[in-house]
């Protein structure tokens, strides 16, 4: 299930980076959870209006969980107009490791030693993949405002990761799933309303199209799954499939570009997939932080 999120997810960047100049990131945001809200409300809110008297006083979580997941998908689809796709790619498979850091300092639960080996081999596997084993590219990197946000996001999603299923436990994949897109859809609101950001040109059927593809599949269905994978496993093995992203875009260039394997995709996809078993295997049940 995890790896098929982490597939929805891949398609989402994509899907970010053409929006251009077509539309703000804030406001493709706003409506890309907006839309999530819409379709998700006939199933969901039978199921929410039982449990009234437990949501009100959870509302202080449920805002945090929408600033959370606002500010991730926000800087994530912002940087992505600013940064390039290797380093954008890069700092995001530190997310394993900026989750595994947080739980420590919140919680001081560290990892087993044979997990910190995990998050290490999938981050080089990563970086094998991103770089094509080019040093110099990587030498060459510079730093920009996009790459600052890649780290505000990936800093919103492990805060998300670790808090969801702690403070909404109790309730169902698809009620934790729309009560945290009702929230993240006010507070996008009204950042968007405040800079009169809202220029949506609804004559425009190819952005109309990747709004309710990123409403529907990133959104609605891989972060409910994403939702459940935290419950069942925790968010620190959860989130170790994040280095699977830069694998399975070989395999989309591969099946849909033609593109052909070279011998450090294979490398690095070895190091991030046995990076991804030993975090899975190792250390004990977390998913109770």
């Amino acid at each position: 299930m995890l790896f098929f999120v982490m597939v929805l997810w891949t398609s989402g960047i994509m899907v970010a980076k053409t929006i251009g100049d077509s539309m703000g990131a804030l406001e493709f945001s706003f409506w890309r959870w907006a839309v999530a809200v819409i379709f998700m409300a006939p199933f969901a809110i039978p199921r929410v209006f039982t449990r009234m008297r437990e949501i009100r006083s959870k509302l202080r979580e449920l805002f945090l969980l929408g600033t959370f997941m606002a500010g991730g998908s926000t800087f994530l689809i912002w940087s992505v107009q600013m940064t390039t796709v290797f380093n954008a790619s890069l700092f995001s498979a530190t997310q394993p490791i900026l989750t595994a850091t947080l739980i420590f300092l919140l919680f001081s639960r560290a990892l087993a030693k044979v997990q910190y080996l995990g998050i290490i081999l999938g981050f080089f596997g990563s970086l094998i993949i991103i770089s094509n084993l080019d040093m110099s590219l990587i030498m060459r990197m510079s730093f920009n405002q996009g790459d600052l946000l890649v780290i505000l996001a990936v800093l919103f999603y492990s805060l998300y990761a670790i808090y969801v299923n702690r403070w909404l436990s109790d309730f169902s994949a698809l009620s934790v799933m729309f009560l945290s897109s009702v929230s993240t859809t006010l507070i996008l609101s009204l950042i968007v309303f405040a800079f009169n950001n809202m220029s949506f040109n609804i004559h425009n059927s190819g952005l109309v199209g990747k709004i309710v593809y990123m409403a529907i599949f990133p959104t609605i269905i891989a972060t409910t799954m994403w939702n459940a994978g935290i419950k069942a496993l925790g968010p620190n093995k959860s989130s170790a499939f994040i280095n699977l992203m830069p694998v399975l875009g070989i395999l989309v260039s591969v099946k849909f570009f033609k593109d052909s394997v070279q011998i450090h995709h294979i490398l690095g996809m070895i190091l991030t997939c046995t990076g991804v078993m030993f975090v899975l295997r190792g250390g004990k049940f977390d998913k109770d932080v």
